[in-house]
This record gives structure tokens, C-alpha cells and sequence, in this order.
């Protein structure tokens, strides 16, 4: 059946109102009957695709990691309880990454090489892998299959340009294909020193690149037939020399199409992108022409290795139109001022309900978690599993303690080129004022709400004010320094002062130069009255 015919089977309320909410119900009612008499499938009368409250993206080593450091051989139970926590979490997409280095596969590909193939004395994660194999199991099958038996959506996650390790090019986990074509080599900055400042991805140019990217997302169609095909162009962000990569629209619109071709209409089409939409243009990523000519389904919008809590989802719905699904996605850590692993997404429940919140209100269909099981490779403690679903219903999260950031983030996690513009650090002169725009999710009033400002250096508490949507908040207090931080200023305010959507928090300095570092807003939950007694 086309996914034209199955139109209500993959409609999304979300997307559906907002497209009766443009066309009237008359149009789309005509456009539904047209597409059901017909018997060939097409996209511009495509209804709008199914939506996912929550998504979550499995990379392609973890579980084969975390197995190996517990001193024993793999098994298929393994693969099946990596799904099962995702599901019984409350995730309805599970997206499963072949894929970590480019031309390397996790699974017995026919097209490309393996992890395993040619190497000797291999340990680890990569040994884990191997005898999986050996074993006559097949990673990729089994993680779909059990998706299905479970009840979500199966997806596969295609990192499109990964450059992990491309800076050690002797590195024997790279593929004879990236070995051998130097010439078709990108280098570009990365990191703002040490040894990963260059990364070298491939030139989408070549014709050669592109069909060995198209054999395995060929081989994964065919041969596996997820629900969904997600093209990752957020491992990494380079296609293309940068200095023409502006002039490469039309070579990535090509392959989109071919992929759209292969992937038929049944299926749908997603893709990663960075924070905003110039910056995909930059990249030579033209994801508005890809929504308007009917190639991608869904978009989710990214930083490269942080939480981007600034997303402008309107410019974006802008650019994609009414039948694309939007995703904002969470990445491993909420924030890091300093370059360091600040708040751990996953272990932290109020996090991940501020990020869900402050997208849900500002337009996005869904959440889309990436890397959400570093908390265990980071600190050995359990991701909070049992957190995902609060994630799909914005309504549930009112009202509950949530904290929201603006994104802050440097060094190793921080991409300039795709991240966008950053509110923080910011320098204010003296009687200088400076607003910051902080997104939040809509709060029933009388909560208390702390905002809490990170600096730089100490400051005196009664020489800087808080101005939030144009009313005052209470005085400073010195507060608990955030992770990594030397100091901080703690308002105290109230959830009246909040709004759904964008903020305006205006810090006035009126004593020495201040530098902020990182603006967090916790609401917290309402206090229990105490009964009196004699």
C-alpha cells in the first residue's frame, strides 16, 4: 500500500491541525479523496507523515561496549534488552545506527567493510561485534525485529560523513575506501586545539563518494526495510570544501532524490540538521528545497555535540512548510560553559522536561534524544529510562520541577559553523543592561522559580538586577556555583513572570564589567502548606 493510501495510518495530529489550520477542512477533505481514488502514489498529494513523540537514536558501538567491559560474550538477549529499555521507557521511534566511521559497518554488510574485516587481535567493543556475527546474528535484523515485536516504529540512522579518528589517518579502524582515496579528502577545523583540530571527511563531489553512501543505504532498504531512513548530515557537518560548499546545493539535493527513489513512498525519509537554516545552506544542505519538492518527511535540528536550547523552530517551520515533521534533539550534555560535561542529560529528569517543554510550546512535533546513554559511559550510572515518556505529552509537563538553559558551550563541545549564534558568554560594562532570551514551556502561576545567573568572576549581589519579561524579580543571592563554574547570582521569582515560549531576562550590571556564562532557570514545585495546631 503507498503512503499515500495510508494516510490516516501516518498522520500526526500535530501536523494535521496545523494544515487544516492553513487549507480548511474543505481543501484537505478534497485533497484525501483524491489521493484515495488514485492508484499511484503521489507526494504532492501526500498527506502529512506519521509523527513521533519521542525518538531515540542508538548509536553503533555502545552496546557492544558496555558488554565487553562486563567480561563476557555477547549475546542476541543483549540486543533485545537495548530495546527493551528504550520502549519500556516510552520512546515510539527507535533509530538504529549502522555506522561509526565511514566505511565501516556494525553488521554483516555485503557492501561494506566491517568493523572486524581485516584486523587481527581486535578486543573490545569491535571483538563484541565480531562474535556476534560469528555467531550467524545480525545486528541490525535483530534491533529492527525486536523494535516490531515491541509495537514501535524501526529505524536505521545513517552518520553520512563520520570523522571519528580521521585526524590518526594509520588508525587501523578506518576502511581501505577512506584509506586509499586521499585525494577526495575534506580537512577542516574542528576542535579549537590539540590533536583532533582538523577532521578529514569525504568530497560529496565525487560521483564515487556518493555511490558508496548509496550502496549502503541501498543494502539497508533492500535488504532490512526500516519504517524510517534517517540521513544523519549532523555526523559531521562537511560535504564539501568549505570555501564552495554554498555552491553545492544542487549536488546534495541530487543524492537526496536518489535516496527518495530507492526508499519508495511507503517509507519515510528523515534528516538531521544543525541549528539553523543558513547554516545548512552553508554546508551545501538545502533542506528547505528537500521539504518543498517532497524528498524528506522530517527534519530534526541539532547542535553538533551539545543541547541547543535556542532553536528558532518558527524560522524553521517557515522553511520546511506545514507537512514536514520538526524535532528538536537533546544531545549527551545540557550545558558546558567550560568545555566540560556539565549536567548529564540523561540523568537528569528536570533537564530533559525543560528541554521538552520549551520545544514543545515553540512548535516542535517531537523530542529526538541523541547520545542519551553516554550517562553510562561518562559516570556508570543508569540513564533515566523511566524519564522518556513524560517527553511525548507537553500538558503532563506543566507544573512539574523542570529547568531551562540557554545554550552554552565551548571548546571540545562546541562547533561554531553549525551550532549558531550563542547568547553566552557575554560581557556587560558598568550600568550596561543585557537581555538574554530564554525559551520555556507554559507553567501554571505561584511556582517559584530561581534564575540563576553564572559569571565569570565574583560579583556583588546588590549591584546586579533581573529584569524578566519587563517586571523585576526579587534581589540577588549568592548561589551554589554551577559545575565548572566560579560563581553565580541566584533571583528569586515566581512563575507569573514566565511566558510561554520566549523570555526576556535582562541582567543590569551597575558595578565592574560582569561576564555570563550561562543563564539557568529551575521552576520548582509549588510548597506544601503546612497544617497549624495548638
Amino acid at each position: 500500500m503507498s503512503r499515500t493510501k495510508n494516510l490516516w495510518k501516518y498522520t500526526g495530529l500535530p501536523v494535521l491541525n496545523r494544515f487544516v489550520k492553513a487549507h480548511g477542512e474543505l481543501v484537505v477533505t478534497l485533497l484525501i479523496t483524491a489521493a484515495l481514488l488514485t492508484s499511484r502514489p503521489c507526494p504532492a498529494l501526500a498527506g502529512p507523515p506519521r509523527v513521533f513523540r519521542v525518538i531515540y537514536n542508538q548509536d553503533c558501538s555502545h552496546v557492544f561496549g558496555q558488554v565487553a567491559k562486563q567480561g563476557r560474550a555477547i549475546k542476541p538477549d543483549d540486543i533485545h534488552r537495548m530495546v527493551d529499555e528504550v520502549v519500556d521507557g516510552g520512546a515510539e521511534l527507535m533509530l538504529i545506527n549502522p555506522n561509526g566511521q565511514i566505511g565501516r559497518a556494525n553488521y554483516p554488510s555485503r557492501v561494506w567493510q566491517t568493523y572486524w574485516d581485516k584486523r587481527e587481535n581486535i578486543g573490545g567493543g569491535l571483538a563484541q561485534m565480531k562474535h556476534l556475527a560469528d555467531g550467524g546474528h545480525d545486528y541490525l535484523a535483530l534491533s529492527l525485529a525486536k523494535c516490531r515485536g515491541r509495537g514501535i516504529a524501526a529505524g536505521v540512522s545513517v552518520r553520512m560523513n563520520d570523522t571519528h579518528d580521521t585526524p590518526w589517518p594509520d588508525r587501523p579502524v578506518h576502511s581501505d575506501f577512506w584509506r586509499a582515496h586521499p585525494e577526495w579528502w575534506i580537512e577542516a577545523p574542528y576542535r579549537p586545539e590539540g590533536d583532533y583540530s582538523i577532521v578529514r571527511a569525504m568530497d560529496y563531489r565525487r560521483p564515487e563518494v556518493r555511490e558508496y553512501f548509496l550502496a549502503l543505504i541501498r543494502e539497508i532498504v533492500t535488504d532490512y526495510s526500516p519504517d524510517v531512513l534517517e540521513l544523519d548530515f549532523m555526523r559531521f557537518p562537511l560535504y564539501f570544501p568549505p570555501d564552495v560548499a554554498r555552491e553545492c546545493n544542487d549536488v546534495m539535493s541530487g543524492f537526496v532524490k536518489e535516496v527518495r527513489v530507492l526508499l519508495g513512498e511507503d517509507r519515510l525519509l528523515y534528516v538531521r540538521a544543525p541549528v539553523t537554516v543558513a547554516s545548512g545552506l552553508e554546508y551545501g544542505l538545502d533542506y528547505a528545497t528537500w521539504a518543498r519538492e517532497g524528498l524528506i518527511d522530517g527534519v530534526t535540528v541539532a547542535a553538533h555535540f551539545n543541547t541547543a536550547w535556542d532553536i528558532d523552530m518558527a524560522s524553521w517551520r517557515r522553511a520546511v512548510g506545514e507537512r514536514v515533521a520538526l524535532y528538536a534533539c537533546a544531545e549527551s550534555s545540557a550545558y558546558s560553559p567550560d568545555g566540560g560535561r556539565n549536567d548529564v542529560m540523561g540523568l537528569d529528569e528536570k533537564l530533559l522536561r525543560g528541554f521538552a517543554a520549551a520545544n514543545r510550546a515553540q512548535g516542535a512535533d517531537g523530542i529526538y534524544l541523541f547520545n542519551f546513554f553516554c550517562a553510562r559511559e561518562w559516570t556508570g550510572r543508569q540513564p533515566l529510562f523511566s524519564a522518556i515518556g513524560q517527553l511525548a505529552d507537553p500538558a503532563g509537563l506543566e507544573g512539574k520541577p523542570k529547568t531551562y538553559c540557554l545554550t552554552a558551550a565551548a571548546g571540545t563541545w562546541h562547533l561554531p559553523e553549525s551550532d549558531g549564534p550563542l547568547q553566552v558568554p557575554r560581557t556587560i560594562g558598568p550600568r550596561e543592561s543585557q537581555v538574554f532570551r530564554l525559551l520555556m514551556g507554559t507553567e501554571p502561576p505561584g511556582l517559584p522559580v530561581d534564575v540563576e545567573i553564572v559569571t565569570a568572576a565574583a560579583a556583588d549581589p546588590a549591584k546586579v538586577r533581573l529584569h524578566v519579561n519587563e517586571q523585576l524579580a526579587g534581589e540577588a543571592t549568592a548561589g551554589e556555583a554551577a559545575p565548572g563554574a566560579a560563581n553565580s547570582l541566584v533571583f528569586r521569582a515566581t512563575s507569573d513572570l514566565l511566558r510561554s515560549g520566549s523570555n526576556a531576562l535582562v541582567v543590569r550590571n551597575d558595578g565592574p564589567p560582569l561576564t555570563v556564562r550561562a543563564v539557568v532557570a529551575r521552576v520548582r514545585e509549588r510548597p506544601h502548606s503546612v497544617p497549624g495546631g495548638n
